[in-house]
């Protein structure tokens, strides 16, 4: 990836702090956000931006005329940190020269003289074997400005966004309501005899009769695409824990939230069977197919 050095940008893009009205709407507090910031809990969009080491397929300014200070600055590089290791979530990061997978992910954000400089996680590896030479302003900014971390960024985004924010948490409280009220009045429908009239006349016109183990297919592929969410969410979770980067009490909080979020969802499937039954009412089933390549047969048959 390669931006100018010097460039008032950011990698990230997109409003990636509105995502702290997510924890707002939990009942967490500001200042427990703040205190306990989730792992890529948002960026906010600085105003004063120096984006540095994204060089891409070559260096432009190669050249060091000093090798100690070089080694100075790879020192005080490679030994940032993994709390001041930003931006996780937004992808990896190798060097476009040699395919090194060095990089890895994440950012460095240096705040310094009320600039914010930005770049790869591992940039050192462009200055160790590739000869980078950030300009003096960078050089300064590393050796004396503050590394920031996701408390620093957290408070930032209120500090900076935080009327986006709050605005954020009502529109997800009225998308909630209305999403409610509809689930509602679902639920009203398919309790009543005459819907579950309606969708047993829908299961007796299936093209095919239903086994015992077809009967609760739509409740079965419910069920599958939640196991496989819950299965990247552990799968998620053992990562941090074997790397630098473990679960914060936030982050666990969030994690939990969502896999009760699946149990629900989980104990609301027959409500789908609304809309199966409201669309095959509109699209009746032609009963005069013939044998398809599958062997599926036209009509319902006896057993």
């Amino acid at each position: 990836m390669y931006i100018k050095d010097g460039s008032n940008q950011d990698y990230g893009n997109g409003k990636s702090y509105l995502y702290l009205a997510n924890d707002l709407i939990v009942g967490r507090t500001k200042e427990e956000i703040i205190e306990n910031p989730r792992l890529g809990g948002g960026a906010p969009e600085y105003p004063n931006v120096y984006a540095w080491g994204w060089i891409g397929d070559k260096v432009e300014n190669p050249g060091w005329t000093s090798s100690t200070s070089k080694g100075r600055i790879i020192e005080i590089i490679s030994e940032v940190k993994a709390e001041n290791c930003l931006d996780l979530m937004l992808g990896s990061h190798s060097c476009e020269i040699c395919k090194s997978n060095d990089i890895s992910c994440g950012s460095i954000k240096i705040e310094y003289n009320d600039k914010i400089y930005i770049s790869p996680w591992g940039v050192s590896h462009y200055i160790k074997e590739h000869d980078y030479h950030p300009i003096d302003e960078v050089i300064s900014a590393i050796q004396y400005g503050h590394y920031l971390t996701e408390k620093d960024q957290t408070r930032m985004c209120f500090e900076l966004h935080s009327k986006e924010i709050y605005e954020r948490v009502e529109e997800i409280k009225k998308q909630r309501q209305a999403e409610k009220e509809k689930w509602d009045k679902k639920k009203q429908i398919v309790q009543t005899p005459e819907f579950k009239a309606r969708l047993q006349r829908i299961m007796d016109e299936a093209l095919e009769p239903f086994t015992p183990d077809q009967e609760n297919f739509e409740a079965q592929k419910i069920l599958a695409r939640f196991d496989v969410k819950r299965k990247e969410i552990e799968e998620m979770t053992n990562f941090f824990k074997r790397n630098l980067f473990p679960l914060t009490p936030a982050e666990k909080k969030s994690m939990n939230l969502y896999l009760k979020y699946c149990e629900k969802e989980k104990d609301n499937f027959e409500l789908r069977n609304m809309d199966r039954v409201l669309y095959r009412e509109q699209n009746p089933v032609n009963t005069e197919h013939k044998e398809s390549d599958h062997g599926r047969m036209g009509k319902r048959t006896a057993t």
